[in-house]
């Protein structure tokens, strides 16, 4: 029922947010440790430190994720505006996942050349994480992920558009339309599932007033691309606020 929802909700959003001091005194904590003994300790103990640096980081994105689901819940998702360079931002997300990029013998490529916007970092960067994660998960062990960042002008604005493109399964056509709902299945024949990490994106990228979508690549695999104001959108009206959390999950080919 919707109560009983509602309940699981409330108590998963509480477990999130009594978990949420902890991980981040854990990551800072191994955070100063890496910075302060670099020079002491050998290299199998910097490697440690550092992967448990990286899990701990991981930890603490999922949590914040859960909250801000909870937060978009009960209203619009509050941005924090800050102006970036969104290819490093990637860089810095394809560094976190290095691990288990290894794990996998994949090879990323990314296409970013210096692309300054102004944005909601934290959140963009967790939407990067979501679809870097997504690719790898998704991708054969020693095949190409590619990663690649633009900005255009489309005569009114300056937009950045990022696509995630990997060398798998591709999507199942049929799943298409709820693949970035909180309620589909979390597996399907084709596809390792990402839980809520693709609605989180969806929420995200609503948010900066953009659209993101998925399709199947002619060459196999899939390609997931967003499409976001690369400065801020002032809203003014009610009415604009409210178009502001419209999404588009479209499967079609985009200019």
């Amino acid at each position: 029922s919707a109560e009983r929802l509602a309940a699981l909700t409330r108590i998963a959003t509480s477990i999130a947010h009594d978990l949420r001091t902890p991980l981040l005194g854990i990551e800072q904590g191994l955070q100063g440790l890496q910075f302060f003994t670099d020079s002491q300790l050998s290299g199998e103990a910097r490697q440690l430190v550092g992967d448990l640096h990286v899990g701990a980081r991981l930890a603490v994105g999922i949590v914040q994720d859960i909250l801000d689901l909870y937060r978009q819940a009960y209203g619009e998702l509050p941005l924090s505006y800050t102006q970036f360079r969104l290819d490093q931002v990637v860089r810095e997300v394809v560094d976190l996942l290095k691990l288990e990029i290894a794990d996998r013998r994949l090879e990323i490529t990314v296409s970013a050349p210096p692309a300054e916007i102004t944005a909601d970092q934290r959140r963009l960067y967790r939407v990067l994480v979501n679809l870097l994660d997504n690719a790898v998960k998704n991708s054969p062990s020693g095949g190409n992920v590619r990663i690649i960042v633009s900005v255009r002008d489309d005569g009114s604005a300056r937009r950045a558009v990022v696509a995630v493109e990997d060398e798998g399964k591709g999507l199942d056509p049929a799943a298409l339309d709820t693949l970035f709902e909180p309620n589909r299945p979390v597996t399907s024949p084709t596809r390792m599932g990402t839980g809520l990490g693709l609605y989180l994106c969806r929420i995200v990228i609503a948010s900066h007033r953009g659209t993101i979508w998925a399709e199947n690549r002619s060459e196999g695999g899939a390609r997931f691309v967003f499409d976001i104001p690369a400065e801020v959108m002032h809203v003014d009206s009610t009415a604009d606020r409210g178009r502001s959390t419209s999404v588009q999950a479209e499967s079609a080919n985009r200019p």
